[in-house]
């Protein structure tokens, strides 16, 4: 792959996460002993097969604004506590990103969720730049707009329609070393319209996230 260096880290833990107390390990003496290939430079780039250059980033890990918020709220993933907004309320619920490590073309990871009925939202990057997107749907969906892509992978329905999202920014919207703050407020819609963000911060290493694995559009081109 030549990004970097490769580790195995392997954590054992108990059924509620924890840590094992009182473990020990020791060398089986069995097996070769593996080699490590000569270091190459790493670039810290994720190239894509359009010669794209890409950092992907988990899309939430601080709530800054909203209307409501739940402890637990459930979905298809289990349940986790949630942020949102409604459409008749007209208010906002709004989140920073993980931190951007590079000024780059970068890809937002977050899992979200939406009320029964159909609504449109628009949503901000950093207050300056916005997409509209559809709400209440129950379906795979796409969005373009302002140099931006969103998109969402329908994953079911459990108090509310939920998703995976991925969001494509342009560099020129990230600032290195620092989150990006999203808002999310609806535009229109009906009294179950609403938008959710949830408190997923796995959602790259659980989704197994990779450029290759990104969809087709968000693997486009970036202006």
């Amino acid at each position: 792959e030549s990004v970097g260096d490769w580790y195995l880290l392997v954590r054992f833990t108990t059924p509620e996460g924890t840590n094992l107390e009182g473990v020990t390990y020791r060398p089986t003496g069995k097996g070769g002993v593996a080699k490590h290939p000569r270091k190459q430079p790493s670039t810290g780039r994720i190239e894509s097969g359009q010669g794209k250059i890409y950092q992907i980033v988990e899309g939430f890990s601080t709530a800054v604004s909203y209307g409501h918020t739940q402890e637990n709220y459930p979905d298809v993933r289990g349940g986790a506590e949630g942020w949102w907004e409604y459409h008749r309320e007209g208010g906002e619920v709004s989140w920073d990103t993980a931190v951007c490590a590079k000024k780059r073309d970068t890809v937002f990871v977050f899992w979200g969720q939406t009320g029964e009925d159909p609504g449109k939202a628009e949503l901000r990057v950093n207050n300056i730049r916005a997409i509209t997107f559809d709400t209440g749907i129950q379906e795979n969906g796409e969005w373009s707009g302002d140099g931006m892509t969103l998109v969402a992978l329908f994953r079911g329905i459990s108090a509310g329609n939920c998703a995976l999202y991925f969001l494509k920014v342009p560099k020129n919207a990230v600032v290195a070393g620092e989150p990006c703050q999203i808002e999310v407020r609806h535009i229109s819609g009906g009294q179950g319209s609403w938008f959710m963000i949830k408190n997923y911060k796995d959602n790259i290493i659980r989704e197994a996230v990779t450029e290759s694995k990104l969809p087709p559009s968000i693997r486009g081109e970036v202006r």
